[in-house]
């Protein structure tokens, strides 16, 4: 089987910026599930994760299309707004509507007319997308916690690089002929300070580094590509994704 080797790339994440809500119901605005979905998305604490609570319809909706629309929920969360996993945000259901189990005369149950999980959990990322665009989400990118060891002299000349960089000097210590020094650095430019790093200190720099958090990108937020289909584009979603 053939191999192929891409470059590496960043991933970055997508929090909730506000609070927002979607609802779909059965039959109505092209909707071709036999479901009827509120959502209501809010931000959580920073590295709480995702948490889905099925709010007051849980008494309302038969525990298999619960589980269906958290499914579905947490499927559309891994491609948010700008194509990244959307995480720190808390999920609510608001409304629900289904077709209880019917079936035609002397025949067996008849999913034409009968609601199945399926409907809850194909339904649920176009309700989800459509509460994250009411909220609004933000691009956040990687940043590493970086420590460097080197000779003093080259000291000035390092931090000058860092600043350049977009990083932050969290401290600094010297003995006099060596310095340690800790500082914030966005994880797409620590390559470049590796590579100058060498020349900077006569090659006796040591660099560690190790991811420590997520930061609002600055500027235009970049974009992953989306793989398959799109929950915002309704249309296309309906006809992709099959009842």
């Amino acid at each position: 089987m053939a191999t192929r080797f891409l470059p590496t790339s960043v991933v970055c994440v997508e929090r909730v910026a506000g609070t927002g809500t979607g609802l779909d119901r059965i039959k109505t605005g092209g909707n071709p599930y036999l479901a009827t979905i509120g959502l209501r998305v809010e931000p959580a604490p920073v590295g709480s994760g995702v948490a889905f609570s099925p709010g007051t319809e849980r008494g309302n909706l038969p525990p298999a299309f619960v589980a269906a629309t958290e499914e579905g929920v947490r499927a559309g969360l891994r491609q948010g707004r700008f194509g990244w996993e959307v995480t720190d945000c808390l999920v609510t259901m608001t409304a629900s509507g289904y077709y209880p189990r019917q079936s035609k005369p002397h025949q067996k149950f008849d999913k034409s007319v009968s609601s199945v999980a399926g409907d809850f959990r194909h339904l649920a990322p176009v309700v989800l997308r459509a509460a994250l665009d009411e909220a609004g989400t933000g691009v956040c990118e990687p940043v590493d916690r970086v420590e460097v060891d080197l000779p003093d002299a080259a000291f000035g000349t390092v931090v000058s690089l860092l600043g350049r960089l977009g990083g932050t000097l969290q401290t600094s210590t010297t003995d006099g002929s060596h310095a340690h020094l800790e500082a914030h650095l966005a994880t797409d430019q620590v390559p470049r300070l590796a590579a100058r790093l060498p020349d900077l200190t006569g090659g006796e720099g040591l660099l560690v580094t190790a991811l420590d958090h997520h930061a609002p990108v600055r500027g235009t937020p970049p974009v992953r590509a989306r793989r398959g289909p799109d929950p915002a584009d309704r249309e296309v979603w309906f006809r992709d994704v099959p009842r």
